[in-house]
């Protein structure tokens, strides 16, 4: 997280916009992939939003280390969910009618459908100014020595987790629970595995980026983390197979955010949780 522009006396806002703009097609880009994929037909029609939802978000977290890390990083990173939030909204509102794109998100007819990535898209939004992985000193200086997990604590289980869950669920589910018929026992267990590893690979892509210059900003391997990681997929298993749809989009990162606060509390998490 630097500004690399920096030697050419460009200001570390003005790179942070150029990032911002990778970001947003970055973002884009995952969009326009997964389309040609299901094109292609290696997307079921019943995936093509789910494979949005797990990819979009992780590459725009991976791109949080082009910025700066200054004071205005974290809200020009924010402008790609917030734009992405307005145009939900503005699909949804009637006010946007651009078919080609919707189609790009979703086959269904029903555009309330769209009513999940609009939930996602402003949650995002709020965790990417909240839990900034990198936190400043009282004269804005970046403290690299400390790390803050949150965002990929929450992405791990809500995308990877959610993705194979639902994945194996609608391909493999056959034990349904009583509560919802739509869910099943195996896909819980997907999304509880899936969402442990994909937690690893985003913590993992940090670790590798900060460890050879700031070996005490995180630990992979720490054992409170692991316990940390198992908890946190596990609770957001539990929520998917119980919550009401789209609804999870809400109670999943509420609950592993409340679960970690908790945890920060009884002195066994050792991470800060929030940058603000």
């Amino acid at each position: 997280m630097v500004n690399i522009l920096e030697f050419l006396g460009i200001p570390g806002i003005i790179w942070d916009f150029i990032a911002m703009i990778i970001t947003f097609f970055a973002t884009i880009f995952v969009i326009i992939m997964v389309g040609i994929f299901y094109r292609k037909e290696k997307i079921s029609d019943d995936m093509l939003l789910i494979t949005n939802h797990v990819f979009a978000a992780p590459i725009a977290v991976c791109t949080w280390l082009l910025y700066s890390n200054e004071i205005q990083s974290r809200y020009l990173a924010a402008i790609t969910p917030a734009i992405f939030t307005i145009i939900f909204i503005a699909i949804l509102a009637g006010i946007m009618k651009n078919e080609r794109f919707i189609r790009m998100l979703t086959t269904s007819e029903d555009l309330t459908v769209l009513r999940a990535p609009l939930i996602y898209s402003f949650i995002i939004m709020v965790l990417t100014i909240v839990g900034w992985p990198v936190p400043l000193d009282a004269t804005g200086v970046p403290i690299y020595t400390s790390f803050i997990p949150t965002m990929m604590l929450v992405l791990g289980p809500w995308t990877g987790g959610w993705g194979m869950g639902h994945f194996v669920n609608r391909r493999y589910g056959k034990r349904k629970l009583p509560v919802h018929e739509d869910r099943s026992l195996e896909g819980g267990i997907a999304m509880f595995i899936f969402g442990i590893i994909t937690s690893y690979l985003l913590i993992g892509f940090y670790w590798v980026m900060f460890y050879w210059q700031y070996p005490t900003a995180i630990t992979i391997t720490e054992l409170n983390l692991m316990i940390v990681i198992l908890v946190v997929s596990a609770l957001a298993a539990m929520i998917e197979l119980l919550s009401p749809s789209i609804y999870d989009n809400v109670f999943i990162p509420l609950g592993i955010i409340i679960v970690l606060l908790f945890l920060e509390m009884a002195g066994f998490y050792s991470y800060p949780i929030v940058n603000v």
